[in-house]
């Protein structure tokens, strides 16, 4: 790329990528690993940002099982988070396991 290191505003392309169509999804994989290959500097959102957007991501590509994954090993979350693996489960015809997230996400508050 001739010197330009990007930097978290990667981030903004996983909306664009997803969905029926392989090739996009392709792409948003490819922006993944871009992501943890170059351990970009994402403090201005943190890994709460980029958390949401991948797991939107690959709940809209029939992948809530990938989206699942990233929500496990984040480090920290909020109710976007939440709400995106919520989202995902009930976009990929899950909603008992959605619910079972909401009452999760209820208790998890109670006790901060």
């Amino acid at each position: 790329m001739n010197g330009v290191k990007p930097d978290g505003f990667i981030v903004s392309l996983l909306p664009l990528c997803g969905g029926a169509d392989i090739e996009k999804w392709d792409y948003g994989r490819e922006v993944h690993c871009y992501i943890m290959k170059y351990e970009l500097d994402l403090k201005w959102g943190s890994d709460v940002h980029l958390g949401c957007y991948l797991i939107d991501m690959y709940s809209r590509s029939y992948r809530v099982d990938l989206g699942r994954r990233v929500f496990d090993l984040m480090k920290c979350r909020n109710v976007y988070a939440w709400t995106a693996m919520i989202n995902g489960y009930v976009q990929s015809g899950a909603p008992d396991e959605a619910l079972v997230h909401f009452q999760k996400m209820q208790v998890e508050d109670e006790t901060q």
